[in-house]
């Protein structure tokens, strides 16, 4: 994982403060610290009242062999696989290799079935839509609050437009003409005549997507940030495969822009099924 979590940005010293669980377990009570942060290990030792550090003798299993520290191996919270280049079907870094709890939104099917993704061999698709099905909730969330801001009430379908899909876009800051991006509008204007099935879509802007529409322009943007275009290819490495790249795609750039989102309270309104109209 280093070469995505380099050791001189996210290694080095760290404090955590220990906190005390609110209920004992059999008398005692739990202390725990918590740090978040990649995969690795540390040696740590308990910095005391006085400012002295100090070990912790209930537990001398972790003591290291001069006994002046604890080691720690710390992994991933979730099933995530060891190598994140790894070429095993069963061991890509996404918690689709998990279904365990995932839920299924009735309307998922339906829009999976309406998605072309011409593009798309069928084994690559099982996997991009074990991905979908992992994040369909927050996705939908997120063009809900869309289709909230411009609502057609006409419509039997809420849709969102393409100047919606544009307005997102920029706001990963992936657009040719933003600092970094390269991602020429037109080639998206691509997609979206792929998707929806027609030869022109001009003008473009005043298109509308569906939910379908909308999840294959997003697999398309993933695989052309993630896998085809990435930032810091790395010599000899063969390309990052779609389902991987799609579900980095919504962890490292989608997620925090939606982070970003949710501090409008009208967007925030657009997704509680009191406030949207459908």
């Amino acid at each position: 994982w280093q070469s995505m979590f380099p050791q001189e940005e996210y290694g080095g010293e760290f404090e955590a403060s220990i906190t005390i669980s609110d209920t004992a377990v059999d008398g005692f009570y739990e202390y725990f610290g918590v740090h978040k942060a990649p995969p690795g290990s540390c040696q740590y030792s308990f910095i005391m009242e006085g400012g002295h550090e100090s070990i912790c003798k209930s537990i001398p299993e972790t003591l290291t062999p001069r006994k002046t520290h604890h080691h720690l191996d710390f992994v991933w919270d979730l099933p995530i696989a060891e190598d994140p280049f790894a070429q095993d079907g069963d061991s890509r870094p996404s918690t689709a290799t998990s279904r365990d709890g995932a839920q299924v939104d009735p309307n998922f099917e339906q829009d999976w079935d309406a998605m072309r993704l011409r593009s798309v061999d069928s084994f690559m698709k099982v996997r991009l839509k074990e991905v979908l099905t992992e994040f369909y909730a927050i996705l939908i969330d997120l063009f809900d609050s869309y289709a909230f801001m411009g609502l057609d009430l006409s419509a039997t379908q809420h849709t969102i437009g393409m100047d919606d899909w544009k307005h997102l876009v920029l706001n990963c800051g992936l657009l040719e003409g933003q600092p970094d991006a390269s991602l020429p509008w037109s080639e998206m204007c691509s997609w979206f005549e792929e998707a929806a099935g027609i030869r022109s879509g001009r003008p473009y802007l005043a298109q509308r997507l569906t939910r379908a529409h909308y999840l294959e322009l997003l697999i398309r943007l993933a695989c052309w940030v993630m896998c085809e275009h990435p930032k810091a290819p790395e010599p000899g490495r063969p390309p990052m495969p779609t389902d991987e790249g799609l579900f980095r795609f919504i962890t490292d750039i989608l997620i925090p822009v939606m982070d970003v989102y949710d501090d409008d309270p009208i967007r925030k309104d657009a997704v509680e099924q009191q406030t949207l109209h459908v």
